[in-house]
């Protein structure tokens, strides 16, 4: 930048352009804060959360910690230093609070990592059958102990293998989401209602898929594995339910 006749000279070496040529190029930058007039100290990342009965740099008001149901009764003398009352915003925790959270969290990324590998490997090379009267004595006895409730971990991978089980017989996400509800209220600690609806919206936008194999160790692993004498002449669940399906109708 040079200066050229009391008039300001901008010229880009790099670019072989001057503000004389080319005015467009060198015209200032609109600072968008501005003209919005957003005050960008108070939208930095850092300050989207502030410390509990901090002060405002600006205002010297201080933070203060509200119920949820006092909101809408907030005025903004309520949060002068001099009246701000100290309440104990900490919530109480449970026992094993942190370890349900984990136990939670590997369970989600075992599901979420059985599904993509499901997605690549598994083929429907079964032909597709719909039972029309799917009653509980048609399901294996890996899906029976499931729904008999867990005890122990693992209820979300449970949940993986009970609706991909129930979406490969068809049946419609109004009938998986009621037969899932009254799996979960056996379970010990169920889990929430809206990690099954969630499950069953994701589930539902992908390609339809077998629950995994019997020789896969999901069901060791779960502790569900209880093998009768029609088990072996299956590979999967869904072919166990199928074929005892099949059998049932010769019968008549």
């Amino acid at each position: 930048m040079i200066e050229k006749d009391k008039y300001v000279f901008h010229r880009c070496p790099d670019c072989n352009l001057d503000s004389m040529s080319s005015p467009d190029s060198f015209r200032p930058a609109i600072d968008i804060f501005k003209v919005l007039g957003v005050d960008v100290i108070l939208v930095s990342p850092r300050h989207l959360f502030r410390m509990p009965y901090s002060l405002h740099e600006k205002t010297a008001l201080a933070s203060v910690v509200l119920d949820k149901n006092k909101i809408l009764e907030f005025q903004i003398k309520d949060a002068s230093p001099l009246k701000v009352q100290i309440k104990n915003f900490y919530l109480e925790p449970k026992e094993n609070e942190a370890r349900e959270l984990l136990i939670q969290a590997i369970d989600w990324g075992k599901s979420k990592e059985e599904a993509e590998k499901s997605n690549k490997t598994e083929k429907t090379d079964y032909k597709e059958i719909v039972i029309k009267d799917l009653t509980p004595n048609l399901y294996p006895p890996c899906i029976a102990e499931i729904l008999n409730g867990m005890k122990q971990d693992g209820r979300k991978r449970a949940a993986f293998i009970l609706i991909n089980f129930f979406r490969s017989l068809k049946l419609s996400n109004e009938e998986i989401e009621k037969r899932l509800n009254e799996w979960n209220k056996k379970n010990f600690n169920p889990l929430k209602e809206g990690y099954i609806r969630s499950q069953l919206s994701w589930y539902s936008r992908q390609k339809s898929m077998l629950p995994p194999n019997c020789d896969k160790p999901h069901y060791k692993d779960l502790g569900i594995c209880k093998k009768d004498n029609f088990c072996k002449f299956v590979k999967n669940p869904i072919n166990y339910t199928i074929k005892k399906s099949l059998r049932a109708t010769l019968r008549f």
